[in-house]
């Protein structure tokens, strides 16, 4: 960072002093009969910054939030991104054996813009079977039985049809994917992300446990 030539702001930050002895306690002098120098107070340091430096607002409660939140590290490897934050979690209780999860991983920048939405099932070998009880609610409730036409907007990412990737493990197998462009805006796409996490969650608790 180069120093501005416009008037500058200072930061004075001060190392604590070393703790000495205070002056009504007597100290022991050392062999030879010579006492040492107290040891000299902490040296001054003035940081200078350019009159323009801005890091921005900071939001430390929000900060110190998301350090004890849950993140993609607390889920089992492959559910979510680790750097993600966890929204929302909701853990099956069932009495049949749970055989997976259902993520809805949303991404968003900066400025809190959305960028894009993924529907996908861990392990990908559940995702039919949640599908189609998806397929199923959506009809009972008077929407369109095709995954594509009732989510407009959402297309497939996923291994070839002859499965030929489909052993690979360093390959993101299959999930369902949207952006704003694909949605025609992002109403369209809040739209999609609620009604997917909602059926998908209901789907699950029937079907994919």
């Amino acid at each position: 960072m180069s120093r501005s030539s416009s008037t500058a702001q200072t930061n004075d930050i001060t190392a604590a002093p070393p703790v000495t002895p205070t002056p009504n306690r007597s100290r022991s002098a050392p062999r030879g009969g010579v006492t040492p120098e107290r040891p000299l107070r902490a040296a001054r340091t003035t940081y200078e910054l350019p009159q323009e430096f801005d890091i921005g607002q900071v939001n430390t409660v929000a900060t110190t939030a998301r350090m004890g939140g849950q993140t993609g590290r607390d889920l089992p490897y492959g559910v979510i991104p680790n750097e993600s934050t966890v929204k929302y979690l909701k853990s099956y209780a069932g009495s049949k054996p749970n055989l997976g999860y259902i993520a809805v991983l949303v991404a968003k920048d900066e400025d809190m813009a959305l960028v894009s939405m993924r529907f996908k099932t861990v392990p990908w070998q559940i995702g039919k079977p949640v599908l189609d009880a998806m397929n199923k609610l959506a009809v009972a409730k008077g929407f369109n039985a095709d995954f594509k036409i009732r989510y407009d907007g959402m297309d497939w990412v996923g291994i070839d049809k002859g499965s030929l990737t489909s052993h690979c493990p360093y390959l993101e197998k299959m999930a369902w994917f949207c952006t704003p462009d694909s949605c025609k805006g992002a109403d369209q796409m809040v739209h999609v992300t609620k009604h997917q996490a909602a059926l998908g969650g209901r789907a699950q608790r029937q079907h994919a446990h």
